[in-house]
């Protein structure tokens, strides 16, 4: 059987939906594949813009919908694909980078709806779930550098936590200068 590309994962993950997340699915997910060979992929960016420019103004635009505010779409690397204006040196990388435009959270409350984004799981009083950047490096293997793994630039309300799979997961917290 053909090993799981990262893209094949996300494709299945957003198929999946976030019920499949809510139930935990995304901590069985990453345990059933189990450790593997990264190739020359070995980081993970999630730009969280907490409070910062909407997705139509940056990663989703809809150009001629009512709802796009008169935001200008431009084109990227990858036919097919649009950013908004203004993200020029980014469209021009857009064949290196997996855009995900499918995360949703039914959670009417911002706050719950963030948890539940970067942990897959509902808040729960009862227990401390491990964010994405923590599920990230407990699977991919040590690459030895003397540097953080998982680092948050300004971690606010949710840093990346490494919940039940152990503080030494925890993020390199970066506080504001």
């Amino acid at each position: 059987m053909e090993p799981l590309s990262r893209r094949r994962w996300l494709g299945l993950a957003g198929a999946g939906g976030a019920a499949a997340l809510g139930a935990g699915g995304l901590l069985q997910v990453a345990r059933a594949l189990g450790p593997r060979d990264s190739g020359d992929h070995r980081a993970v960016i999630l730009l969280w813009l907490d409070g910062g420019p909407s997705q139509l103004e940056t990663f989703d635009p809809h150009p001629g919908a009512r709802v796009s505010a008169g935001t200008r779409a431009i084109d990227t690397a990858v036919r097919g694909v649009q950013l908004a204006a203004g993200l020029e040196r980014t469209a021009a990388q857009m064949g290196s980078i997996s855009l995900v435009r499918s995360l949703v959270s039914k959670e009417g409350d911002h706050e719950r709806g963030t948890y539940f984004v970067k942990t897959g799981f509902r808040p729960n009083p009862t227990v401390v779930h491990p964010a994405v950047g923590a599920l990230v490096c407990d699977q991919l293997p040590e690459d030895g550098a003397e540097i953080p793994r998982h680092v948050s630039i300004l971690p606010g309300r949710w840093p990346g936590r490494g919940g039940f799979l152990g503080a030494a997961l925890d993020a390199f917290l970066i506080g504001d200068p």
